[in-house]
Order: C-alpha cells, then sequence, then structure tokens
C-alpha cells in the first residue's frame, strides 16, 4: 500500500470516528515538496540537498545553489521549519528538475499550490511547473499556465510581497482558477492539451534553465480529487476558517424570503400566498403573480433547515412570480451577494429567471438560467457570467450564488466558484423578482426555488461562511502521513 492510500484510509477514518457524515473531496497527494523538513541532514544557510525529497518518492535533482532558509509561512498547517531560496544573481542556475518525469498527468480534477514569497516580481519565474503546467509569476503578476494555451493572471498586489502568500492553481469540471491565500483571483475554461513525459516537473526554474526564479518558495505540493468535490476551505493547505463559522449578521441581510417557513398558514401543494414575507428587519413583502405553489420539495442538505420550497410551473400558469417594484436587495454594486437554491427539471432550451434585484435587463444584478444550459450572474445588460450546467445538475438541488467584491463578480455553483468578470453593473434601479422578470414578465422559471438571500458584507468574503449552503466539517491539524 503506497503513502497516498495510507493517507487516504487515515482522513476516513477519521472521519468516521469523529462521526463526520460530509466530509470533503478525498484528495491525493500525487507530490509534496517541503523543501528541506524531509532533507537529511538541512539546515537554514545551507545549499539544498541533491536531490531534494518528495513525500511520494518523486525527488527532483538540484540545479546551482538554492539555499535553506528558517524564512518561512509561520500560519500554514504543514508546520514549515524550512523553505528554499532561489537566487538567480547567487547561482545562475538554481533550481529542482525531475528529469524528464511528470508526477501528474490528470487534464482535470488536479491542483498546485505552494507557498511564495516575493520581493522581485518581473519577467517570467516559474514556482512549480509540469509539462507546461503550473505556477509562475508573470510580469507583475500571479499566473496559472494552462499547457501554454492559456494564462490565468491576477495582479500581484503591493500588500502580498515580501511576504508569504500561498498560490493555488485548480481545474476541475472544465474550469482552471487562481487562488490567492484562499481566495479565487482569475479562472479560464480554455482546456489544456495532453501531457507527456518530455517536460520534467520543475520547482524554481523550468527545465531548460530559463524562467529563474529569484524568492523564496516552500511547501510545493500537486495533488488530484475525485471530480466536482473541490472545496478550497478543506483541500487546500491554506488555514482553514473558523470550525464555528459566524454567518452575514442580520443587520447586513438586505432580503431574505425563505418562501414558505415565514408565510402563515402554508402548506404543501397550496397556493402561494398572495404575499410572501421577507425574513430580514428590512420586512419587505413581495406580491404573487399567477399560481406558484408552496412544495414539501426541499434542498435535503441547506444550512437554513427548510421544510416548503416554491414550485413555478409556466405550462400551469404561465405568470407565475414573486415581486416588488423596489430594489429590495438595496443599492449596492460592491460587496454584496445574492443566492439561491434552484432545483431545475431539465435543460429545455430556454431562458429562466430565478432572481433579479433591479430592472434585470438595464441595471443591477440576477440570478438565472440561459438558454437552459448555463448558470448565469449576470451584471445589468453589461455582462452575462456563465458556466455551463452539468446534466448532474438537473433535477436535484442546486445552490447558485452571485458574489461581487472589490470590482470582481464570481458566481458561485454547490459554493465552488465557476467563472468571474470585473466589469461594473449599472446603478440599481427598481424592482425586485423571484420566478420571472418583473419588468415585462419574460423568462418564466420552470421548476422549485428556495431560500432566496440578498446581503452585504465588510472584510474579505468567504464563501464557506458566508454563503447559505452547507459548510465542510471543520478541518483540525494537518497530518502529514509517511
Amino acid at each position: 500500500m503506497n503513502r497516498s492510500m495510507y493517507t487516504v484510509l487515515a482522513i476516513v477514518l477519521l472521519a468516521s470516528l469523529l462521526g463526520i457524515t460530509s466530509a470533503w473531496a478525498t484528495v491525493t497527494n500525487v507530490a509534496w515538496y517541503r523543501l528541506g523538513e524531509d532533507d537529511s541532514g538541512a539546515t537554514a544557510g545551507a545549499t539544498g540537498n541533491a536531490p531534494t525529497a518528495d513525500l511520494m518518492g518523486h525527488n527532483l535533482g538540484r540545479h546551482g545553489s538554492p539555499l535553506y532558509s528558517s524564512d518561512v509561512p509561520t500560519a500554514n498547517p504543514p508546520g514549515s521549519t524550512l523553505s528554499m531560496r532561489f537566487d538567480s544573481a547567487h547561482s545562475p542556475f538554481d533550481g529542482y528538475t525531475g528529469f524528464a518525469r511528470l508526477v501528474c498527468t490528470n487534464l482535470d480534477n488536479f491542483g498546485y499550490e505552494a507557498y511564495v514569497k516575493v520581493t522581485d516580481t518581473t519577467g517570467y519565474q516559474t514556482i512549480v511547473h509540469n509539462s507546461k503546467i503550473g505556477l509562475l509569476i508573470n510580469n507583475g503578476n500571479w499566473a496559472a499556465l494552462i499547457d501554454d494555451v492559456a494564462w490565468v493572471n491576477s495582479a500581484i498586489q503591493a500588500s502580498e510581497t515580501n511576504v508569504w502568500v500561498q498560490l493555488a492553481m485548480v481545474r476541475t469540471n472544465g474550469v482552471t482558477t487562481l487562488y490567492v491565500n484562499g481566495a479565487v483571483r482569475a479562472t479560464s475554461t480554455a482546456t489544456p492539451n495532453a501531457l507527456s513525459d518530455t517536460s520534467a516537473l520543475t520547482i524554481g526554474c523550468d527545465a531548460d534553465g530559463t524562467r529563474l526564479n529569484n524568492n523564496l518558495i516552500d511547501e510545493v505540493r500537486v495533488f488530484t480529487f475525485e471530480s466536482g468535490q473541490f472545496n478550497p476551505a478543506t483541500d487546500l493547505t491554506y488555514p482553514a476558517p473558523p470550525s464555528s463559522p459566524v454567518r452575514a449578521s442580520s443587520s447586513t441581510v438586505k432580503a431574505y424570503f425563505r418562501l414558505g417557513e415565514n408565510d402563515p398558514g402554508t402548506v404543501a401543494g397550496a397556493t402561494g400566498n398572495a404575499v410572501t414575507l421577507d425574513s430580514s428587519t428590512n420586512e419587505l413583502s413581495l406580491t404573487r403573480r399567477g399560481l406558484a405553489a408552496y412544495s414539501s420539495d426541499v434542498p435535503p442538505a441547506n444550512s437554513q433547515g427548510s421544510t416548503l420550497s416554491m414550485l413555478f410551473d409556466a405550462s400551469h400558469s404561465p405568470n407565475d412570480d414573486y415581486y416588488v417594484s423596489t430594489a429590495a436587495g438595496g443599492t449596492n454594486l460592491d460587496n454584496i451577494c445574492i443566492e439561491a437554491y434552484v432545483k431545475l427539471p431539465d435543460m429545455t432550451a430556454a431562458n429562466r429567471v430565478i432572481v433579479h434585484n433591479g430592472n434585470m435587463f438595464a441595471n443591477g444584478m440576477s440570478l438565472y438560467v440561459l438558454s437552459g444550459s448555463t448558470w448565469t450572474f449576470g451584471l445589468s445588460a453589461v455582462v452575462n457570467i456563465s458556466s455551463p450546467i452539468d446534466l448532474s445538475e438537473t433535477n436535484v438541488w442546486v445552490h447558485v450564488a452571485g458574489v461581487r467584491e472589490n470590482g470582481v463578480s464570481v458566481l458561485y455553483v454547490n459554493g465552488g466558484p465557476r467563472a468571474l468578470s470585473t466589469s461594473t453593473p449599472n446603478p440599481v434601479s427598481a424592482y425586485f423578482g423571484i420566478g420571472r422578470a418583473t419588468a415585462n414578465g419574460a423568462w418564466p422559471f420552470n421548476g422549485w426555488i428556495d431560500e432566496v438571500r440578498v446581503f452585504t458584507f465588510t472584510g474579505t468574503f468567504n464563501s464557506v461562511i458566508d454563503l447559505a449552503y452547507p459548510p465542510p466539517p471543520p478541518r483540525g491539524t494537518v497530518v502529514i502521513i509517511r
């Protein structure tokens, strides 16, 4: 039995002992270079060993004279005591290479991560590279390289220099996401080409001695996981959020429609009340049009404990929706989230509105299904942030959210980022609606909707803490099993 299998079994056993029934993804570590702790006799200031050890056995040969350093990321879960300093001025070819041996050939459901401390952000500098896939510095940007097909870039902020930063690139369900300190920074749907052993896994340089790194690197990890199961809060080594997360307080909730639980006298199968109530302190009610009905079909694992949802059925009643003529979700254009649970019965080619705040064809934000085939976070008439609906996401409950933070809008599906945009929506003016476009009655929804919420926030948004999607179980100390 190899080390990866021992690790997986240990995780499963730990989850069982703790009574955890909804565990995080089963992550298989393909390679993990600690760059010091597992190198025999390594001490700060000494030249790096030749080779440097991989916990999984894929040791890398040394080029040049990279040095061990006691400057380490203090908060990272593996508990680092040594890192590696790469300095092309001191040694013209500092790096570690795997001599034309790939450690991972996955084209989907994989991740690369590393901690870096940079003072030099110029030019192209390799952090970790595996046959044209990996993490680099790209002329002042953090970057994920997808097989020379596409760069996924995000500008390095001044606050991210001369401090330890955790970088990760993860590709799942056809979307590559660049994470910085656990937060989404950029995405791409570009598809990598098949990998071959003609290029080695390298750290600090490319195999041909180019793209030399001039900074500190630590805890380089390559991993794979089950399809569609990646969660950045549990599956990256960046410190996990608090074990008892606190969601946005009621003072920041702009609108919250439970679509049943707070409406008096409701029973499954009955036509929705003429007015559905807002559970937020704003107490803004929505008026019914058509014959939307309460349903006992509810999201089974949602964190709100729903007992009723609302069924919108365009074939039975073509004018089903709930609306108000003011922007019940507030007028914020930044640091705001709009979210809902939906159950889409099929992928019939039609546009279907879930919820909108503002006149969705002119201003504000909305969540809807585009052409029956894509989840969409709409920013007014400016841009649609879309991600294909997988067949497995039909006829089951799905959590969909649109978040705009510091000028970046991200579409989340079941708690995971799917797509983003830096476009700016038009200012919100009039209307809040569920199940149809309020302004002209277009795009009626066909299916179930539940737990619609709009909230604003301050500080850093965390999808695990702040969305109504069930958070993962708390993660304890990372134990490295050899």
